[in-house]
């Protein structure tokens, strides 16, 4: 599993700086969040249950537009709900509702 350092990209375009957050995700980690999630309708949760996977640079990206994981009145079925709205499905870790 390999998850390089998010890096940050400048651009000039139509005299508008851009800036863009980058992050590549090893396809080894998607696979072995599917497992995980298929193993999640057969386990029984302890104390703390793994509920998502989200990279850095999507953390970075909602922050920027006023979504705050971090955020203590942000629940983990808010984070989901996102998740599956912006088509990152395959970064849920749990197969359970929550």
């Amino acid at each position: 599993m390999q998850f390089l350092d998010v890096t940050t990209s400048l651009d000039l375009v139509d005299g508008k700086l851009l800036v863009g957050h980058h992050q590549s995700i090893d396809s080894h980690y998607l696979d072995d969040l599917a497992e995980t999630r298929l193993a999640s309708t057969v386990t029984r949760e302890g104390m703390f249950m793994k509920v998502a996977s989200i990279p850095a640079a999507i953390v970075d990206s909602w922050a920027a537009q006023g979504f705050n994981i971090l955020d203590q009145r942000v629940g983990a079925a808010d984070i989901l709900r996102r998740l599956r709205a912006e088509d990152m499905g395959r970064l849920i870790a749990t197969a359970k509702r929550v």
